[in-house]
């Protein structure tokens, strides 16, 4: 709802009507005592109405550059301000040399990489390297890219070239995405999140949920860019957070390490057997007893996915467990990184009792687009197709999961691009997804003509 102050002189007027309407009052001119004193009240009320409109607008963000800054400025100091862009980093390198070289250790930011199709940007360590002798191939190497921005992030195989290395080095490779590079926060996104935030003070509403974890900041400094809660119909209590960091966090999990045991007695204490298993859960582990697999979902025990635990029905029909079975679990996948950072922050401050909240990644589909491009003339057609690379790529970034690929609003929004006359993509018009698919699409994946 808008408020707008009003200035000392519309007061006055205000009030000066209303006097002499109401009152018997004729000594009202600007030089008499009266004037003086309706002047001074008038002032201290359009002071007062100043602030007040100052705590209103606090609480509303429609408002655009510095302008919004200024009213994100004046909310706690908890909330996250504007975030400047983020590279990408993480892929797990595999960085093989020579046969002939000896122990080496390369410190964080000695060795430099790039990629073919984007050759301006370069990638750089983030973990000490280190060949044994003869040892002649090092994998799981991080890097981050010097520069910021969504396009710095890159699928597996990108990174191919070197930049500055040794002699004794002659190739790299990245296994998984790059993934966390974003352009600076916009003006539309800092809003929704400052408005999510301010209805988040009741912590469990799903709206609540939303904003904490729009605006949680991980130990590495990276952020999601989207974030949705679902509620189950069929299961009450029970909900899931989908995020996003415009590329579906590929590279997030990791292989669970299986948990064994023997099964326990029950006695008066313990009414029901219990087994845990490496958690955060991304997907269901598997329930082994006496070397016979027990997939998930099943009838006879409850999986928590985020906590790790596994609870035996009092009865079990379909699974033959006793006192000294063996068990073990395992066979999942693991959050890591960023979303079991958020896991672990929503399972502390974000779930109500007796309910469940478990952070989920989105189902992630990989674009590859091919289009024919018409370009104005007196346009370098290869600084042309660079930019509409980089907008396709920032534009799907963008669709949040359980959203549709649209491409005909894709084409629209490429016609601004600087030098593009027309144009026409070879794919459908809808790329329809199911509530947890997440569309990406990498530079190297589009092609155009």
């Amino acid at each position: 709802m808008p408020y707008t102050p009003e200035f000392p002189d519309e007061i006055r007027r205000r009030m000066l009507t209303r006097l002499v309407s109401t009152s018997r009052l004729v000594d009202l001119s600007e030089g008499s005592e009266f004037g003086a004193l309706l002047g001074v009240v008038a002032d201290e009320m359009s002071s007062f109405q100043q602030k007040l409109g100052e705590f209103h607008d606090a609480h509303f963000f429609r408002a655009n550059g510095q302008l919004l800054d200024d009213r994100v400025a004046q909310l706690p100091v908890g909330f996250p301000r504007r975030r400047d862009a983020r590279p990408a980093s993480g892929g797990s390198c595999t960085i093989t040399r020579s046969l002939a070289a000896s122990a080496a250790t390369y410190y964080p930011g000695q060795l430099v990489f790039g990629r073919d199709d984007l050759p301006n940007l370069k990638y750089t360590n983030t973990d000490s390297v280190t060949f044994g002798i003869g040892v002649f191939t090092a994998t799981g190497v991080n890097l981050v890219c010097q520069s910021p921005g969504f396009f710095t992030n890159a699928p597996p195989g990108a990174i191919n070239t070197l930049i500055a290395a040794p002699g004794t080095i002659y190739s790299v490779t990245n296994t998984l995405p790059l993934s966390g590079g974003a352009a600076r926060e916009e003006d539309f996104e800092l809003s929704a999140r400052a408005e999510l935030w301010v209805s988040a003070l009741t912590r469990t509403t799903s709206s609540s949920i939303e904003a904490l974890v729009l605006n949680f900041q991980g130990s590495n400094g990276t952020s999601v860019r989207t974030c949705r809660v679902w509620e189950s119909p069929d299961t009450p209590g029970y909900c899931e957070v989908l995020i996003d960091d415009g590329f579906g966090f590929s590279g997030s999990t990791r292989d669970a390490v299986a948990h064994t045991g023997v099964v326990p007695s029950i006695d008066e204490y313990t009414t029901r057997y219990q087994f845990t298993f490496d958690a955060p859960a991304n997907t269901a582990p598997i329930l082994t007893i006496d070397g016979v697999d027990y997939p998930s979902p099943n009838a006879d025990y409850l999986t928590v996915e985020e906590r790790g635990s596994m609870l035996m029905r009092s009865s079990p029909t379909s699974i033959p467990v006793s006192a000294g079975s063996s068990w073990s679990t395992g066979g999942h996948k693991v959050l890591t990184g960023l979303p079991a950072e958020i896991q672990s922050y929503v399972e502390a401050n974000c779930r109500a009792a007796g309910s469940r909240v478990r952070v989920r990644l989105p189902e992630v589909t990989e674009l590859r687009l091919s289009a024919n491009v018409t370009v104005f003339p007196g346009y370098n057609p290869t600084a042309v197709f660079n930019a509409i690379k980089l907008s396709i790529v920032d534009y799907v970034s963008r669709i949040p999961p359980g959203q549709p690929i649209l491409i005909f609003r894709l084409a629209a929004d490429l016609i601004v691009v600087p030098g593009v006359r027309n144009i026409i993509f070879d794919q459908t018009d809808r790329y329809p997804g199911t509530p947890s698919t997440k569309f990406v699409c990498y530079y190297n994946s589009i092609s155009l003509r």
